[in-house]
């Protein structure tokens, strides 16, 4: 009978402790984070081409970045050595994606879903602090899903695609403020994380700074109109060293490698001066509202969920106390719009930047939700719920995401890859991919560009002649072993009209392939340097 008893005793300790592991799981923040992390790598899986379960990533941007990254690996400074123009800090996530695979995306595909997880365990917050958490099951898949199968996702890995978790990040700091102390100013480690985060958008892609400038212009707004300029400007140094601590860094890092100069001129002065198209004030502000209207548009269902959150956080008085918190959204949105298509290009994957704005207007409908009625799920009921939403939205994934086709493709179907075998035949050859934005030819070779002008950016020849005339040098003096054109398909390599080209270079290979589903095909040509006009020392 005693051994009954201790048995029973031992059985309900047991029970007890387990009990208690049980609660002290569901009260850390790691069920979160783990579910964010797994709906983060079921989505990206399914949109994303830098997955493994496609053969490769065929949009110029990506292999772009991994081009740099990889240069920089090999001892060539950005700008210095390699022109680009985006920032450095991609550079550097391309830099550590080329170690894990080096003529693929598996390494960018590892960054894009621990990037797309912070952005979710971060809007997880942003969720708390205006609703119940048992709704945030709901909120992120679909959240994740209207962001994953846009077309302005584009291909996956993009520089809009890794500032998101910056930007949400500024939006929990933002609403945090204004609903916790929403009369003073940010506190000083508020102030550092808020400057932090906008040194590394500077250094990734300054246009999407628009969000911080919104905040800081009604913050400001706020602090004038209450009289607190000192400490608004404490708010300000702290923002500013939040700053440096981000940026500081990369200007050691060029300074030590005598390419700071370079690092202005290139990302900065470039940008501001070329990229920008020369256009009337009028014709720029009809760009702006095509290119709103084009987005919204292409996402109707978000569009309309997001225009119906900024306007209940705008004109209600739910979720902010004051004026300021109410303005804070349609402020950020206006000046980012402002910052995003002011040089007067518009790019499909530039309305990404907009998509964490969806959040608040998954939170206004549920808000809505519960103000009819008190809703109390048990916990198996919420997790059978999120299952089947799950399901559903994968389903949705695989029918609507542009990216889908191409899962049947196989590294056989590139001409990157064909062309990859004939480079690497031969020892120490140099490639030019001539004229256009890099095409994964290097990506494909695992070739690190010998030239500083390796593809042909989006700059008017006018603006910068350089950068085609070097190129052009490069045929002529015979400094590539191997040059690669893209053509339209009614164009033939004999029309290619090249100085020294067809004298120096014979034709050695042709492919085609479609465009990543945007009904282009483009025809691709690769050029091999004659044995006759190999210069001394020249690899055969």
């Amino acid at each position: 009978m005693e051994n009954l008893r201790l048995t029973a005793r031992g059985i309900g300790a047991k029970g007890a402790f387990q009990s208690s592991v049980w609660q002290t799981f569901r009260q850390s923040e790691f069920p979160e984070i783990l579910f964010c992390g797994m709906t983060a790598l079921l989505f990206l899986l399914l949109a994303s081409t830098c997955s493994p379960l496609y053969a490769f990533n065929d949009w110029v941007d990506p292999n772009s970045f991994m081009t740099m990254g990889k240069g920089m690996l090999k001892g060539f400074v950005p700008y210095r050595d390699l022109f680009e123009q985006k920032g450095p800090l991609l550079y550097l996530i391309h830099a550590l994606a080329y170690l894990v695979d080096r003529t693929g995306f598996l390494g960018v595909f590892v960054f894009e879903v621990a990037s797309l997880s912070m952005s979710l365990w971060i809007a997880d917050k942003i969720v708390r602090l205006f609703i119940s958490n048992q709704f945030n099951g709901f909120i992120l898949p679909i959240f994740t899903c209207l962001t994953l199968v846009s077309s302005n996702f584009e291909s996956g890995d993009s520089a809009e695609e890794f500032c998101l978790p910056l930007i949400l990040g500024l939006m929990y700091l933002m609403c945090r403020h204004f609903l916790k102390n929403p009369l003073g100013t940010l506190t000083d480690r508020q102030a550092l994380a808020v400057g932090s985060l906008g040194g590394c958008v500077l250094m990734i892609k300054y246009t999407m700074l628009g969000f911080w400038i919104g905040f800081a212009l009604v913050l400001t707004a706020g602090c004038v109109q209450r009289r607190q300029v000192r400490e608004l400007l404490r708010t300000v140094l702290f923002v500013l060293a939040g700053v440096a601590l981000s940026v500081l860094p990369w200007l050691v890092y060029f300074v030590l490698n005598r390419a700071l100069g370079s690092f202005f001129e290139t990302y900065f002065l470039t940008n501001i001066r070329f990229y920008a198209q020369a256009m009337s004030l009028l014709d720029r502000i009809r760009l702006i509202g095509k290119a709103v209207g084009s987005g919204f548009g292409n996402n109707v269902v978000a569009g309309m969920i997001t225009l119906f959150g900024i306007g209940v956080f705008a004109f209600g008085r739910r979720h902010f106390p004051t004026r300021h918190g109410r303005l804070v959204l349609p402020v950020c949105a206006a000046v980012q719009i402002l910052a995003t298509y002011y040089s007067g290009r518009n790019y499909s994957y530039y309305y990404l930047t907009f998509f964490p704005f969806l959040l608040f207007g998954l939170i206004a409908i549920v808000g809505v939700i519960q103000a009819r009625k008190t809703i109390r799920l048990p916990i198996r009921e919420k997790v059978a719920l999120t299952v089947c939403l799950l399901l559903i939205l994968t389903v949705v994934t695989i029918s609507t995401s542009p990216n889908i086709p191409l899962i049947n493709k196989s590294r056989e179907d590139y001409p990157q890859f064909a062309f990859a075998e004939i480079i690497n035949s031969v020892p120490g050859a140099t490639v030019l991919n001539y004229g256009f934005l890099d095409g994964g030819f290097y990506t494909a070779a695992d070739v690190t560009p010998a030239f500083r002008f390796f593809m042909l950016n989006n700059i008017d020849y006018q603006n910068m002649p350089e950068m085609l005339d070097e190129q052009k040098r490069y045929i002529l003096d015979r400094e590539a072993t191997f040059v690669i054109f893209r053509m339209n398909m009614d164009e033939s390599p004999s029309g290619l009209q090249i100085p020294g080209l067809h004298e120096h270079y014979k034709l050695a290979a042709l492919g085609s392939f479609p465009y990543r589903g945007t009904g282009l095909v483009f025809k691709y040509a690769l050029f091999k340097l004659k044995t006759s006009s190999l210069p001394s020392g020249h690899p055969r």
